[in-house]
């Protein structure tokens, strides 16, 4: 009798142990809302690079201009890009983020501005 009560004090402690090394977060998390002056901005892509490693993290903005990337390695620095098609990039660089933590990243775009240089015309 004591030894079965003995064993299952070890799986017990066994299970507990298990479920709190599962439980350690050891990533973050980065968020935020895409926007241009006249509201939100849909299909945005953003681009996070975690420099050390390359690491490349990817979302797209939802229908409201919102992201968020998950599971990102905590740390960095990150080089973070957004794009859309007609805005300029805007490029953030030297970025961390905090163990568990969620970094917010707001942009607002600008228009791109179009140059036809080099382009000939047909005649």
């Amino acid at each position: 009798m004591r030894n079965a009560f003995k064993n299952l004090v070890l799986a017990v402690a066994g299970l507990l142990a298990g479920v709190a090394a599962f439980a350690q977060v050891t990533t973050s998390s980065m968020s935020g809302r895409i926007t241009d002056p006249s509201g939100p901005v849909p299909g945005a892509t953003v681009v996070a690079v975690h420099q050390p490693t390359g690491a490349q993290f990817y979302a797209v903005t939802d229908a409201k201009g919102f992201y968020r990337l998950n599971s990102i390695a905590a740390g960095g620095p990150y080089k973070v890009t957004v794009s859309c098609m007609g805005y300029a990039d805007a490029v953030f660089e030297g970025i961390s983020v905090a163990l568990s933590d969620n970094l917010v990243l707001d942009t607002e775009l600008s228009e791109e501005s179009l140059t036809l240089e080099g382009v000939q015309h047909a005649q």
